[in-house]
């Protein structure tokens, strides 16, 4: 009898324990631990002051997770995550949540959100982002952002001012991130979350690699940072964020990308007439330069210069490493002998004092231009094959219905020829690309234009396929209703 009631004491004991232990799994996932639609993690009850509610709908399913430390609300301070940057997939793609701002800094926006006089003018901030550019090129990042909200108009315009006021990374990616060039894809935002893709570990992680990894990761540096001056035929964007932390390598497509993109500057590339770069460029040095310089003075080698001086050389005012100098560092003997490498920041110095300014990427401005041309045309007919796939869809759609337009047949197949030719002459211009690229011998095959056009090539292709398999995926479902 003794023994029944002791084992009958016992699982009571355990179920109790049970019970208890589940509970605090349910507190601590409810207070301690954000999930993708915590509130106190997206603040959606902060909009219209926010990034944006085009993402909530997904938030709200199993296709977004969190993982890392930094998931824990007791970690979301300045103290523990001063970037307040968070880690999981969506959509079982590694992304990174970004809250574009210290924790601290959101508190203080909070603290004045009332008062008008806490926002400036659009235009006035937009400035600093696009010091010299006409109303038109500044409504394309608006609108382009504004889009990317899923606000109405009113809203958008408060979300809007908002973003200016905390972040301008937003409006950047939403105008350029599907453009090719080495930055990552924005998805949108829920909240304050804006949602990126990850794309790797940055520079820092590499620090203590092998020379010859490092020198690859150098010299893919050096070819992104040049095309942000070539990789766009509408635009030139300077970098003047210099640090370790900023770039990342992206192990998949072999490229280094800028991840921190709220202190650039975009110019509108027609408005240069003279390439000189003068003497108060060359002694700027780390500084930013004033907009005027921007707006008046076309300087190709800036965003490569920069990153040669506080980077790749070792540092001038220390002998210490630290997270912005000598990524190049315990140079092989045999490398050092060859190129005589140590001796480049005596070389850099000499250099500013005999005022010789150009760092050159065997660039050829004229080929790169029409290149960018090409490209452009590629992705517009890339555009248009989207918008035919939105109006077969339409078209399915219609043709289910119980009424439905007889002519709606021949249309389709209109639409279907029409992205058949379209993808065509895609695929048909990315192959001759493809080819006249590989043709080039070993030696071009190093240089930066060499790199840009395999960079623009890949995304392209890689676009055209994801089009393409979508469409496919369209018509089979069609089929099978």
């Amino acid at each position: 009898m003794q023994f029944r009631f002791t084992r009958t004491c016992r699982i009571r004991w355990f179920l109790t324990l049970f019970v208890v232990l589940i509970i605090l799994f349910l507190l601590i996932n409810k207070w301690l631990i954000y999930t993708s639609s915590s509130i106190a993690f997206l603040e959606v009850n902060a909009c219209p002051a926010c990034f944006g509610i085009s993402l909530c709908h997904v938030f709200e399913t199993n296709a977004v997770e969190l993982s890392g430390w930094q998931r824990f609300s007791f970690f979301n301070n300045d103290m523990f995550n001063i970037k307040n940057i968070y880690y999981g997939t969506l959509k079982n793609q590694p992304v990174i949540f970004k809250k574009m701002a210290h924790q601290s800094e959101w508190i203080k926006f909070d603290g004045c959100r009332q008062n008008r006089s806490c926002f400036q003018q659009v235009e006035t901030t937009l400035t600093t982002l696009l010091p010299c550019s006409n109303p038109t090129f500044i409504s394309k990042f608006q609108n382009a952002y504004i889009t990317s909200t899923g606000f109405n108009i009113s809203q958008s315009k408060i979300s809007l001012e908002t973003t200016l006021q905390i972040n301008l990374e937003p409006i950047v990616l939403s105008t350029l991130s599907d453009s090719g060039l080495p930055i990552p894809l924005y998805y949108g935002a829920c909240g304050r979350v804006a949602v990126v893709s990850n794309e790797g570990y940055n520079l820092v992680f590499y620090l203590h690699s092998s020379f010859q990894f490092r020198a690859f990761l150098a010299r893919e540096l050096l070819i992104s940072m040049h095309e942000l001056n070539t990789g766009n035929s509408d635009i030139i964007i300077y970098y003047p964020d210099i640090n370790l932390e900023n770039f990342v390598y992206n192990q998949y497509e072999r490229r280094v990308k800028i991840i921190d993109l709220e202190y650039v500057t975009i110019v509108e590339r027609n408005l240069f007439s003279n390439t000189n770069l003068d003497d108060d460029y060359e002694n700027s040095h780390r500084k930013a330069l004033h907009s005027n310089k921007y707006c008046s003075i076309y300087m190709p080698d800036y965003n490569v210069k920069q990153v040669c001086r506080y980077i790749l050389l070792p540092s001038i005012e220390t002998n210490e490493r630290d997270m912005s100098s000598d990524f190049l560092h315990s140079i092989p003997e045999t490398v050092n002998h060859q190129w005589n490498l140590t001796n480049l920041p005596n070389q850099e110095s000499q250099n500013e004092n005999s005022h010789s300014t150009t760092i050159n990427i065997d660039d050829n401005e004229a080929a790169v231009t029409d290149f960018l041309y090409e490209i452009d045309l590629i992705r517009s007919n890339i555009d248009k094959i989207d918008e035919l796939i939105e109006e077969v869809k339409r078209i399915h759609v219609e043709m289910l219905e119980a009424m439905a337009n007889p002519k709606l047949g021949q249309e389709l197949d209109d639409k279907k020829e029409q992205i058949k030719k379209l993808s065509y002459d895609v695929s048909t211009k990315l192959k001759k690309m493809e080819q006249a690229k590989e043709s080039r011998d070993e030696h071009d095959k190093t240089n930066a234009q060499w790199r840009i056009k395999e960079s623009q090539i890949f995304v392209l292709t890689r676009r055209l396929r994801d089009t393409m398999v979508a469409y496919n995926q369209e018509t089979i479902a069609h089929r099978d209703r």
